[in-house]
Parts: C-alpha cells; structure tokens; sequence
C-alpha cells in the first residue's frame, strides 16, 4: 500500500488554527471520524497521545508524523494537516511544525503498514523542494497530486 492509496481529500485541512499539538492531533482524529475511518474516537486518540508520549513524532524542518496502531482505527488512513501557526512540538531541530500527517492504522495489522507509510513520508521529506510544494499547495487535490508525483515505492 502507497501513501498516496491512504490519503484522501477530505482527509486533508490546510488552514488550520491551531495553538498546541493536542489541538491539531484532535480535530485530525476528529477528521478521521467523521469519515468513518474510526471504530473509537476515544480509543484513537489516547492511543495516538500515548505513543506521542513515549517519544516525539516532530521530526525537523517544521514537520511532525504522530502515528499509532490502534484498536480504534477501522481502516488505514493518512490525514494531512498544514497550520497557519507554527505548533510547538518537540521536534529534532528545536523548530515549531506546520505539517502534520497523522497516520492512523488497525491495530490487528500485522504488516506494519503504519511504519511502511512513514518511512516513505520520511524520504519524501528530506527534499526541501517537496516540503515546499506541499506548504505551498492550495488544495488537497494538489497535495495529493504531489503525493502521487513522487512515485511510491
């Protein structure tokens, strides 16, 4: 499975208003729910907040990945979130996030699907030239464009 097979436009909100991680990690749960992708709002996000707990999902250059296998996800998605304020996170360089893909995985996947779809963001994301593409799209059918573009492996 691609990225670009999990990420779908309504799962997608690029003007957010958020002030805190837990704010934007719980409207895109929100987002997930309402589209049918959850069994367990509840359970999705204590368990999203748990593994956020044990360590970091911000990564660098304004991006965070928070990610869980949980026995609140019905299906696996990717929703993607750009705020229009910078998010404190505890990141690896010290800098606030903007870009937020929240991975969301059944838990009874024993495949690993979740850490398959990160890895693939993490390699597209080290190119300065794709996050810049992606802060810069003005719609969810132009991120997920830029998804495709990029050719999942």
């Amino acid at each position: 499975m691609k990225i670009s097979d999990l990420v779908r436009p309504e799962l997608i909100r690029l003007s957010g208003n958020w002030t805190t991680k837990e704010q934007v990690i719980g409207e895109l749960v929100d987002v997930l729910d309402v589209n049918g992708y959850l069994n367990s709002r509840d359970t999705f996000y204590t368990d999203i907040m748990d593994r956020e707990s044990q360590i970091t999902t911000g990564l660098s250059d304004g991006i965070a990945i928070p990610h869980a296998r949980s026995g609140g996800v019905k299906k696996p998605a990717v929703c993607v979130g750009r705020s229009k304020n910078p998010i404190k996170w505890q990141t690896l360089d010290g800098k606030k996030v903007e870009l937020i893909f929240l991975i969301a995985v059944p838990r009874s996947n024993e495949n690993n699907l979740h850490l398959k779809v990160l890895s693939q963001l993490a390699v597209r994301l080290v190119d300065a030239d794709f996050r810049q593409a992606l802060n810069a799209a003005k719609n969810a059918d132009e991120i997920i464009a830029l998804l495709n573009l990029e050719g999942d492996e």
